[in-house]
């Protein structure tokens, strides 16, 4: 059975294609754009009759490859199982984040201009001493809520810096201790909202600075809150230049807009130093729905194009939603639900009132409970469990449900007034930025860039797992995957009275391996050792890879091989192995790496010297071949974390 067909679409002159259940995207040629459109649906003989008058049977017959290569990987086509489709739409309980606005914060006071709500809730509640309070009382919630989740999130959002850092020190101090008392971690977030901004590009804009605390609230910590605080009242400028050097703490600038021209903030932002830039777009439409979707996207996606710019140039720093929607095309994690109001994420008004979300106050249509009565309304949240794009009408039959998630419930109910309809002009600007999204991380791929420094940048993000490292090669001009039980007649082939170090510079190198052998290291591999077929873009196997971790800790030994020899001097193929080798070294902690070359391998000692490596030692009379003794040359290559950091 065939999966759904993929979504192909033009932009500047090129042409792509993403998968809607993986996420999968690449950029197609001619020949794969015109075999697409036939492709899986149609016979293989089928699509060459359909074609034979456009493009070579050759070509045709490289493409179906290539897609079947993809197939067999799941990027592409996949159809889930019953049972796996059906754990889709169970919830896993336990409340991730909570935000708590502290009295005249910005979030409320732009949503009056466009919600009428009572007008008792501004009141201080008794000044910072009960915010403290409340804080806390937010944060033992969170805890009670959170179940089985151990990462969690509060978020504290002050309209102004309060007049003794103090207070929020020994709030979040508490909340730390009350934290590893129930096992979980707490990531503080201490945000001054709205900031003061007077130059002419701020004009319209609200901006936000935010403190992100993922330590505990040493000496150091707390004199970094100080001083961001103090920097805070003086502007978004200022707030930058005070990003704490104490560990596990970061700045992070938000920009809420108020119409569409808000790329020259994000601009002025970045000349300021800001390393974490975040648009909420969310807080947008609903402080302004009046706002125009397609001119919003419009700037959007001049925006994404930049960072990409950016991210080529080698200066890496986070934008959200951009850097995220990079995230799970990149890891190859299709996303359902991007939006945690009401299930995963709850708040707290300046009254004390209970909101599925920060976006969703200025309804009281939503108000679940109250923190002081200590009560909830359990039915006004378990309402948002079904949002998403599963379960949300339009979004079953949309071709960019895994990344959008089916939008925001706040957006949805600003600009239609249901939280679980979207307003199809928003749609159709969402669809648009992700289409230029999807172009520019297209382009990132193709010109290597490092997405292992990315990740750095864009903590606390995990690091790519192998899939999407394959997924990335194929960008790529290569490809690997681990060997199989198909593979062993080939294997042996290549192995047999082949004295090459990758099959003679080992613990059991014979110079003869049968099929059977080829097919039980493909069953049972080694639980240390991983053994890799290469594969060009077309999906012919033209080389080996196996790696190895030493009882030294950071050290790993690998062998590499490749069927021709003229491969090893291909610089596409040195490109793309440079890319994939500092992503296994960043993805798996090794700091060196040992890659052996045998008497006569003056191609593959090139090819390593041009990827990095360089010659460490000579292991006198170490291989016994053919009757003589032979020296091995060892190749070394170190993962240079402060080359490669984030600038």
């Amino acid at each position: 059975m065939a999966g759904p067909a993929l979504h192909r679409y033009e932009r500047d002159g090129r042409r792509y294609a993403v998968d809607p259940e993986t996420c999968f995207c690449f950029e197609c040629d001619a020949v794969s754009w015109d075999v697409l459109e036939h492709y899986p649906h149609a016979t293989l003989n089928r699509i060459l009759h359909l074609l034979q008058d456009r493009h070579p049977e050759k070509e045709i017959l490289e493409v179906a490859g290539e897609l079947e290569w993809l197939r067999a990987a799941k990027s592409i086509f996949t159809v889930p199982k019953q049972e796996d489709y059906a754990k889709r739409f169970e919830i896993e309980r336990g409340l991730k984040r909570m935000t708590v606005l502290c009295a005249g914060s910005a979030q409320t006071q732009a949503s009056r201009r466009w919600f009428a709500r009572r007008g008792d809730n501004s009141a201080n509640r008794g000044g910072e001493d009960a915010v403290s309070d409340r804080l806390l009382a937010a944060a033992q919630l969170l805890l009670a809520r959170s179940g089985k989740q151990r990462e969690l999130r509060l978020e504290c959002v002050w309209p102004r810096p309060p007049a003794d850092p103090a207070v929020i020190t020994a709030c979040c101090r508490k909340v730390r201790a009350l934290a590893r008392l129930a096992d979980k971690e707490v990531r503080i977030s201490i945000m001054i909202d709205p900031l003061p901004a007077s130059a002419d590009v701020f004009r319209g804009h609200d901006l936000a600075a935010s403190l992100e605390i993922s330590g505990d609230i040493g000496d150091d910590a707390a004199d970094a809150l100080r001083q961001f605080l103090r920097a805070a009242a003086r502007g978004p400028e200022a707030a930058a230049k005070a990003a704490p050097d104490a560990p596990g703490m970061g700045i992070r600038i938000v920009i809420r807009p108020g119409h569409p021209d808000f790329a020259g903030v994000v601009q002025a932002c970045r000349a300021a130093g800001v390393g974490h830039i975040e648009l909420d777009l969310e807080g947008a439409y609903v402080a302004h729905p009046a706002l125009d979707p397609a001119a919003m996207a419009k700037t959007l996606e001049a925006v994404a194009l930049d960072y990409a710019e950016e991210l080529v140039q080698g200066r890496y720093w986070r934008l959200e939603p951009v850097a995220g929607l990079f995230a799970r095309i990149y890891h190859g994690t299709p996303q359902a639900r991007t939006d945690d109001a009401g299930t995963y994420a709850l708040a707290v008004a300046e009254d004390g009132g209970i909101y599925p979300g920060r976006h969703f106050i200025p309804w009281d249509a939503f108000r679940a409970g109250a923190l002081d009565e200590a009560t909830i309304v359990e039915a006004a949240l378990r309402r948002f469990d079904d949002a998403g794009a599963l379960t949300t009408r339009p979004c079953l039959r949309c071709w960019a449900r895994n990344l959008c998630g089916g939008g925001a419930a706040a957006v949805h109910q600003a600009l239609s007034g249901s939280f679980r309809a979207p307003h199809p002009p928003w749609c159709d600007a969402q669809r648009g930025w992700m289409e230029a999204a999807i172009a520019a991380f297209n382009r990132l791929a193709s010109e290597g860039v490092n997405f292992a420094r990315i990740h750095e940048a864009m903590r606390p993000a995990k690091r790519p797992g192998l899939l999407a490292m394959v997924r990335a090669a194929f960008r790529m001009h290569i490809g690997l995957r681990p060997i199989e039980e198909a593979d062993a007649p080939l294997l042996a082939k290549w192995e047999n009275w082949n004295d090459a170090a990758y099959f003679t510079f080992n613990e059991h190198g014979l110079l003869m391996a049968s099929q059977y052998d080829r097919e039980m290291d493909a069953l049972h591999p080694l639980g240390i050792e991983q053994e890799f077929l290469l594969l060009r873009r077309k999906g012919d196997p033209f080389g080996l890879l196996k790696i190895r971790p030493e009882a030294m800790p950071g050290v790993a030994m690998a062998w590499i091989y490749f069927r021709n020899p003229r491969d090893y001097a291909e610089e596409k193929v040195r490109t793309s192995f440079r890319y994939m080798l500092r992503e296994a070294l960043a993805r798996q902690g090794i700091q060196r790496i040992l890659i052996p070359a045998g008497p006569g391998e003056h191609a593959l000692a090139d090819f390593l010297a041009a990827v990095g490596f360089a010659p460490c030692a000579t292991l006198r009379e170490a291989l016994y071949l053919h009757g003589a003794y032979h020296d091995m040359c060892l190749f070394s290559f170190m993962f240079d974390e402060e080359k490669m950091a984030p600038r």
